[in-house]
């Protein structure tokens, strides 16, 4: 993904667009770009808006927010959007990066991450799953969730970088809006916003203190532990 255009293709969207008047405004804005490359950014942009029956909608504030982000928040907002919508990238969240979170590592051996992709990829040819990985490693490390500037072969790394607090509310209301609530620990370990972004416990709880300060996310204390809502 090419942050800077989808970025910019993104700010065109208005809630209540239909999809066919945004992609012609997306385009006319980047019409510099080369089309077969124009195009792809468009379907990435696509799928981070989410439109449902042809028409985009800013329920979640996705829009809003990225509209008011500093340089920063926004990158790690349509990051955050963009992951979610690659299953082979949720899929590397899940299988490598949660787990070497959960041990209190931070170094990967690439091996880890070739033969996870040796698996789920097992239809294609030896050379596009050595694109696949290439192409996941730049994008998370891009993304500030891995260290790759190593040589080719080097174990990677994770770099603790915590990502901005709105970027992790948009992954867990996608958590919430499937589970309707869930604990603080839960949210911290094993959420989508955990895994993806590979954010240490401690500071994930940190994070969702602010939002549930800050009015984004709410507590319940209803029947026990408590547990975490969407606002």
């Amino acid at each position: 993904m090419a942050y800077g255009d989808v970025r910019q293709m993104l700010l065109v969207a208005r809630n209540g667009m239909p999809v066919t008047t945004w992609r012609s405004e997306a385009a006319l804005g980047t019409r510099l770009l080369h089309g077969d490359w124009r195009t792809t950014q468009l379907r990435y942009a696509l799928a981070i808006l989410r439109p449902r029956e042809g028409v985009i909608h800013d329920d979640d504030g996705f829009l809003t927010d990225l509209a008011g982000a500093d340089p920063a928040t926004g990158r790690d907002l349509v990051y955050a959007r963009y992951f979610a919508s690659v299953p082979l990238a949720v899929t590397t969240a899940r299988s490598v990066l949660q787990p070497i979170l959960q041990r209190g590592e931070r170094v990967i051996a690439r091996g880890v991450l070739t033969a996870m992709l040796d698996e789920e990829l097992a239809a294609l040819s030896a050379a596009t799953r050595a694109r696949s990985c290439s192409a996941i490693v730049t994008e998370f490390a891009r993304a500030g969730v891995l260290r790759a500037d190593r040589p080719a072969r080097a174990p990677l790394e994770l770099t603790g970088r915590v990502p901005s607090a709105l970027a992790l509310l948009h992954l867990l209301q996608d958590d919430l809006r499937d589970r309707q609530e869930a604990t603080d620990t839960w949210l911290a370990t094993s959420s989508l916003a955990a895994t993806i972004f590979a954010v240490p416990p401690a500071l994930m709880r940190e994070q969702i203190e602010m939002l549930v300060a800050g009015g984004r996310l709410r507590r319940s204390y209803y029947g026990g532990e408590p547990r975490i809502l969407a606002a």
